[in-house]
């Protein structure tokens, strides 16, 4: 077992200030019973997340990496653990999807070991505001004829793509409204576009819902829900990860207030909507 003083040390000098795909750790502190808390920013978030990792006698013994024992008591080779895991749950969605628990001192804090329960249905990703230029469409199709031909192709990186003026286009091929999202993207106010998918044997399901998420007209403060649609197969739960996922795009872009006109005053997902006429609406401060 790595000694936790110098666990500390070391885990200080890998991660403090270090910038993860989706979020960078602002600081690192020694939580004493609650264990290494890391201060972390989402994006443009104003409030940052605590994320925690365990200092006990087990946390000190595994290789975070891989969930093994470590083969040496080494604070280095610890530390670069705890990194390259704490990496991939920010990058997987951690900080939305994250397990929630009270500190000490009353900070809610995320604890990404712990498994969400139950094992979530839904999947969630986004439409693409891309597509591959006439040079990239070309190399495409040349890759699908060579793959029909049983050669091994490889797609790779290698794909140059252009804004899309009209994103959506698969959505809509599946009977979905893809005005709002459209509008918002031509406008400049989009800030997220979700789309909701069961979890089931077929790789190629395609989505159940659609989330768009904006900045309201004329602010750079207040963010929307801006359009929801389901289809009559998603069930309370599915309803609630989508708007969840809205509500943390919008903190994660910088929002101060988060609103919605929405008829979905049934999913609150434990957060303080405050009515306003037949406006909800939403302090950033709390999307935990």
């Amino acid at each position: 077992m790595v000694g936790r003083e110098e666990a500390f040390e070391e885990l200080r000098r890998v991660v403090a200030a270090r910038e993860f795909v989706f979020a960078t750790v602002l600081e690192v502190t020694d939580g004493g019973p609650d264990g290494f808390l890391f201060r972390v920013r989402s994006g443009k978030r104003l409030h940052p997340h605590t994320v925690v990792v365990a200092a006990d006698e087990r946390s000190l013994a595994i290789d975070h990496s891989i969930g093994l024992p470590l083969d040496d008591d080494d604070a280095r080779l610890w530390a670069y653990g705890v990194g390259t895991w704490l990496e991939e749950q920010l990058d997987t969605g951690a900080l939305r999807w994250g397990r929630r628990l009270t500190l000490a001192d009353g900070t809610v804090a995320i604890d990404p070991s712990l498994e969400p329960e139950p094992p979530s249905r839904w999947s969630l990703n986004t439409v693409p505001l891309e597509r591959p230029t006439a040079e990239g469409q070309r190399r495409l199709r040349r890759l699908s004829r060579e793959r029909r031909s049983r050669r091994i192709v490889i797609l790779g990186d290698g794909i140059p793509h252009e804004p899309d003026p009209a994103p959506g286009g698969y959505v809509r091929g599946l009977a979905f409204d893809v005005r709002p999202g459209r509008r918002a993207h031509a406008e400049g106010r989009l800030i997220q576009w979700w789309l909701l998918n069961l979890n089931d044997a077929s790789v190629d399901a395609p989505p159940v819902g659609q989330l768009v998420v904006a900045w309201l007209d004329g602010s750079e403060t207040v963010a929307e829900l801006a359009y929801l649609e389901t289809k009559p197969s998603v069930a309370p739960d599915g309803l609630e990860q989508l708007v969840l996922a809205g509500v943390h795009a919008a903190a994660d872009a910088g929002a101060e207030v988060i609103e919605h006109h929405l008829d979905i005053d049934h999913t609150q997902l434990g957060l303080p909507w405050q009515a306003e006429g037949d406006t909800r609406r939403l302090n950033a401060a709390d999307v935990p």
